[in-house]
C-alpha cells in the first residue's frame, strides 16, 4: 500500500500536471509580483486621484478588451487541437493572418470623450495612450495563446516573468519623466509590443514556411467558439471590474481611491491563485480532442486550485493590516477593515473562473445562461444599493456565492454524474 502510494506520488511529481503547475505558478507570481511593485509604485507616486482615474481606466480596459481576452481563450483551444494532431503548417498559417488582420485594433480609442465624462475627469490627452495600449494589448493575444496552447509551459512562465518586468520598468522612467498617467499608459503599451516579439521567438521552432491555405474550417470554428467565449468573457470581466467603475461614478475621488486600492491589494490572490486554470485548460482542451480521459487532469487541479484558494484567503483575512502596508503604507490604512471580505469575494471568483474554463475546454457552451442573469443583478443592485463600501463588497458577495453555487450544481449535475460511470 505504501509502495503503491509512492509510486503514485512519483508519478504525478513527474507528471505534465505537476510540472506544468509549478512552471506557470513560479513564473505567474513572479510576473504578479513585478505587476503589483508598479501598483505600488504608482500608488505611492501619483495622488489618491489620480491613481482612481489610473485603476478606473485599467477596469475599463479589461471591459473594453473582452473581446481579445475571448479571443485568447478560443486561441488556446484551436491551437491546442491542432498541436495534438500535429498540423504545422495550419498553425504557421493562422499566425500569420491573425496577426494582419488585427492591426485595425491599433486605431486610437474613439469613445473617449464619453469615458472621460463618465467618470468624471477633465481632459482627454490621456486616452491617446490610453488607446495605443489597448490596441497591442489585443494585438498581444496571439503569441500568448499560442504558448499556452502548444502546452510550452516552461516558456510561457518566462514570458510571464519579463512581460511585467518591462510593463514595471518603463512607466517608472514615464513618472520619473513627468509624464503623468499617459506616461505610464504609453510605457505598459511599449512593453507590451516587446512582450509580443518575446512570444514569438518562443513558438519559432513549432511554425513553418509559410503557405497560403485555405483556412474556412480553422476559423468558422475560432469564431463559433469565440462566440460562447466572449458571452463568457463578458459577465467574469464585469463581475471583476464593474464595481470599480462604478464607485467611481458614484463616490468622490478619494473614497473612489481608496477603493482602488482595496481591489488592488485584494487582487493579489486572484493573481496568485488563478494559475492553476491557465494549466488546466489547454492540458483538459487537448485530452478532450483527443478522446482522452480529461478527469486526469482536472481532478488533481481542482484539489490545487480549492487548496490555494483556501490558504489565500485564510492569509488575507489574518493579516490585513499587514499586507496593505506591505503594499502601500500608511495612506491606505482606511481600506483594512474591507480587506477580509473582498478576499473572499476574490477568492469565489477564482473558483468561479476555474470551473468555466473547464467547462469551455469539453466544450460546455450553456454557461452564459448562469453567468449573465448574475452579472446584471449585481449592476441593478449597486446602482440602486451603494451608500456605502461595505454595500458594494456585500453586493459583490452576494453574487459571486449565488454564481459559485450555480457552477458547482452545473458540474454535479451535467459532468460529474454523466461521467462517474465512465471515467
Amino acid at each position: 500500500m505504501t509502495n503503491s502510494f509512492h509510486n503514485q506520488l512519483r508519478g504525478f511529481v513527474k507528471s505534465q500536471i505537476f510540472s506544468g503547475t509549478v512552471y506557470v505558478t513560479v513564473g505567474m507570481f513572479i510576473g504578479s509580483v513585478f505587476a503589483y511593485l508598479l501598483q505600488i509604485f504608482l500608488a505611492r507616486s501619483l495622488s489618491v486621484t489620480d491613481f482612481g482615474v489610473f485603476t478606473a481606466l485599467l477596469s475599463v480596459s479589461f471591459v473594453v478588451g473582452v473581446v481579445s481576452t475571448a479571443l485568447l481563450t478560443s486561441l488556446v483551444k484551436v491551437v491546442s487541437d491542432l498541436s495534438s494532431k500535429r498540423k504545422n503548417r495550419e498553425l504557421t498559417s493562422l499566425f500569420v493572418s491573425l496577426s494582419a488582420g488585427l492591426i485595425v485594433w491599433l486605431v486610437v480609442f474613439a469613445a473617449a470623450p464619453f469615458i472621460a465624462n463618465f467618470l468624471v475627469m477633465d481632459g482627454v490627452s490621456v486616452f491617446l495612450m490610453f488607446g495605443f495600449f489597448v490596441g497591442v494589448t489585443i494585438l498581444s493575444v496571439i503569441p500568448s495563446g499560442y504558448l499556452q496552447g502548444l502546452l510550452k509551459f516552461k516558456q510561457y512562465a518566462i514570458f510571464s516573468i519579463i512581460t511585467p518586468a518591462i510593463r514595471l520598468l518603463l512607466p517608472i522612467v514615464a513618472i520619473s519623466a513627468g509624464f503623468g498617467v499617459s506616461g505610464v499608459f504609453g510605457g505598459m503599451g511599449l512593453a507590451v509590443v516587446t512582450s509580443y516579439f518575446l512570444a514569438l521567438y518562443f513558438i519559432r521552432n513549432n511554425l513553418t514556411s509559410y503557405k497560403k491555405m485555405d483556412l474556412k474550417p480553422i476559423y468558422k470554428k475560432l469564431l463559433t467558439f469565440s462566440g460562447a467565449v466572449l458571452f463568457v468573457q463578458v459577465g467574469m470581466t464585469l463581475l471583476n471590474n464593474v464595481d470599480v467603475i462604478l464607485v467611481k461614478h458614484y463616490f468622490d475621488g478619494v473614497t473612489a481611491g481608496l477603493y482602488s486600492g482595496l481591489v488592488t491589494v485584494g487582487k493579489v490572490l486572484l493573481f496568485g491563485a488563478s494559475t492553476v486554470g491557465a494549466v488546466m485548460f489547454p492540458l483538459v482542451s487537448s485530452a478532450y480532442s483527443s478522446g482522452k480521459s480529461y478527469f486526469k487532469a482536472f481532478r488533481p487541479l481542482l484539489i490545487i486550485q480549492s487548496g490555494v484558494t483556501a490558504v489565500g484567503i485564510v492569509f488575507f483575512a489574518l493579516f490585513p493590516r499587514f499586507i496593505t502596508t506591505i503594499m502601500f503604507g500608511q495612506k491606505y490604512l482606511a481600506v483594512v477593515e474591507y480587506l477580509p471580505r473582498f478576499a473572499f469575494f476574490v477568492g469565489m471568483y477564482v473558483l468561479i473562473n476555474f470551473f468555466i474554463l473547464f467547462f469551455l475546454a469539453i466544450e460546455k457552451m450553456v454557461i452564459p445562461l448562469i453567468l449573465l442573469p448574475a452579472i446584471l443583478a449585481q449592476i441593478a443592485a449597486i446602482v440602486l444599493f451603494h451608500d456605502s463600501i461595505f454595500t458594494i463588497i456585500n453586493v459583490n458577495l452576494a453574487v459571486s456565492a449565488s454564481l459559485l453555487l450555480g457552477v458547482v450544481l452545473y458540474y454535479i449535475k451535467n459532468v460529474h454524474i454523466s461521467n462517474s460511470t465512465r471515467i
